[in-house]
């Protein structure tokens, strides 16, 4: 079927948006999540958020699933620049007091894993797990659009409650956006101001692969 512009994709999609899913497995489903989650996205592009949010609501057949659908709406209206607006739809989500409570309850689960193998609970912190991976979508972008706001405190602070690998990432891609936006000494002086040295060394990772990029660029312009 031909898809056309993307308001013929959302108007042929919110017929069928709201059926429950046709396949009953865990791979369809994800598939299923994932297709809703690209709609929901061009919604957003289209100017139709408030209506992306509502058809999310409507999905009853996938309330375990919501989340991230609410983060993919998030993560488009902060790509945008609407930070508040994507802070307000992750709320649906998740809001910082349960995100914050979740973490807690993460890291006791991890302490108790370590001293004893307990199934229930490793059940109990999987699912936990998935909801820090359903919502990293929203939480990375906001991140980002703080920092082409110049808002690097809130930036920082969305970085530094991630888990090492993910909050390393981050401050790569923080690093890399400065570059571009403010200049190198600038990125060099927020990068140094980064306590702990994982943290300062992944920045400048993000520093010299901009500085390369647009290097490479201005080779080919030649």
């Amino acid at each position: 079927m031909p898809w056309g512009s993307p308001e013929n994709q959302i108007s042929e999609w919110n017929r069928e948006l709201i059926r429950p899913s046709l396949e009953n497995s865990d791979n369809g489903t994800e598939t299923y999540v994932h297709a809703l989650s690209e709609i929901v996205t061009q919604m957003v592009r289209a100017n139709r958020t408030k209506e992306a949010r509502e058809t999310v609501a409507l999905l009853d057949g996938l309330k375990a699933h919501r989340a991230p659908l609410y983060s993919a709406i998030a993560a488009a209206q902060a790509d945008a620049g609407d930070v508040q607006g994507a802070r307000v739809t992750l709320s649906y989500a998740e809001t910082d007091e349960q995100r914050a409570a979740r973490r807690k309850e993460m890291t006791r689960l991890v302490d108790l894993l370590k001293q004893r193998q307990d199934s229930e609970e490793l059940r109990q912190l999987r699912a936990l797990q998935t909801r820090e991976y359903d919502t990293l979508p929203a939480l990375e972008a906001i991140a980002l659009a703080w920092t082409r706001k110049g808002s690097l405190t809130e930036a920082s602070n969305i970085a530094n409650d991630l888990d090492f690998h993910k909050r390393c990432d981050l401050y790569e891609e923080i690093a890399n956006m400065l570059v571009v936006s403010v200049g190198k000494s600038e990125a060099l002086r927020w990068a140094r101001t980064l306590s702990a040295p994982s943290d300062k060394a992944y920045a400048l990772v993000g520093i010299a692969s901009a500085i390369f990029s647009s290097e490479q660029r201005n080779e080919t312009t030649k």
